[in-house]
């Protein structure tokens, strides 16, 4: 019994290696001459978190692989950024790594499909080689204790804190003195586009009055229509008269102030009247747009001269000159009221 039990377990051992030797070639045939391994960090995140999707190949070097293009099995998903690591060899094989940075912005259940690979073996045969699929929950963000179910009331404007008065009247006083410089810049020009750049040295004010009247009736304003520019020019005539003629302030001062300046002086009322007539009457043209007739307007032309006629310095005779010498006082020359 013994002999016969030792005789079959020499033919089994005899018979082992046909036995395993078919399992193994089959196995090493086979076999998956490719090995990739698929995985993200984490499975749930919520709206706009990033997920790292990574891909590890593993090959012979005698293989030859070819990576595609993973854009199609992640179209559920935002690819935010990738890294590639080139094929290396270690421990045999070569290895490579492809790593992406993903984000979605909707919320449910998302499939990254798998991904297939193709190698091409020794014998020119290729095989195809394909990732597990992985599944990504893509959550809301969770409220927190002062988040409300429903859309907050919209809140009132809030009132920012200005002084509006005070920028409003900072404007409104620059261009005051704007306008104010710019017309009396446009005057100063048109005055010396007319009389030029005359000076009254050694000359009389009643002189160059009579002058500047003269040079304004040659300019021909009154036949050109220009009203208001005779008018300007026919009053600042005037006002430069007064002026150098009893030296006084005028050419900066309403016709109200200089009316109660000139009752200072020792002039009298009628030609006081006169000049504020005169002005007033100069002031509607140039401020009132009022056009009088041409009859009125050669009127207040004379007026003006019969003005520097009536309150110029009255001749000095010559006794009087004689009898300052001999240490009389001669007349002032002022026409004064009797």
């Amino acid at each position: 019994m013994f002999w016969e039990f030792a005789k079959k377990r020499s033919e089994l051992i005899n018979l082992l290696p046909v036995l395993i030797l078919p399992v193994l070639f089959t196995t090493l045939c086979f076999a998956e001459p490719i090995e990739i391994k698929a995985a993200v960090d984490r499975n749930k995140i919520t709206i706009g978190d990033k997920v790292i999707f990574t891909i590890g190949v593993k090959y012979p070097a005698t293989l030859k692989v070819q990576m595609p293009d993973p854009a199609t099995s992640l179209t559920a998903f935002e690819i935010k950024d990738f890294e590639v690591k080139a094929p290396r060899k270690k421990w045999g094989k070569m290895q490579a790594e492809y790593r992406y940075v993903l984000t979605t912005f909707l919320t449910g259940e998302y499939r990254i499909e798998p991904i297939i690979f193709t190698c091409t073996l020794e014998s020119g045969e290729t095989k195809e080689v394909r990732t597990e699929p992985i599944t990504i929950t893509v959550e809301s963000v969770k409220p927190g204790q002062n988040d409300r179910d429903d859309i907050r009331d919209i809140k009132m404007p809030v009132k920012i804190r200005t002084k509006i008065w005070l920028y409003t009247l900072i404007v409104f006083l620059i261009l005051v003195f704007a306008g104010t410089g710019w017309y009396f810049y446009q005057q100063k020009k048109l005055r010396r586009g007319i009389f030029g750049d005359e000076t009254a040295v050694n000359r009389s004010a009643d002189e160059v009055a009579y002058e500047r009247l003269a040079k304004l009736k040659e300019t021909g304003l009154i036949a050109q229509g220009r009203i208001k520019e005779f008018y300007i020019i026919l009053s600042e005539i005037i006002r430069y008269y007064l002026e150098s003629r009893f030296r006084i302030s005028v050419l900066d001062r309403t016709t109200a102030e200089l009316y109660r300046e000139l009752r200072k002086i020792e002039i009298a009322k009628q030609e006081i009247r006169m000049v504020k007539d005169f002005l007033d009457e100069c002031d509607l043209v140039k401020f009132a747009k009022f056009i009088p007739e041409e009859e009125m307007i050669l009127k207040d032309f004379d007026t003006a001269k019969e003005m520097v006629d009536r309150t110029r310095p009255e001749p000095v005779p010559e006794q009087a000159v004689q009898g300052n010498v001999s240490g009389q006082k001669p007349a002032s020359g002022i026409k004064r009221e009797k």
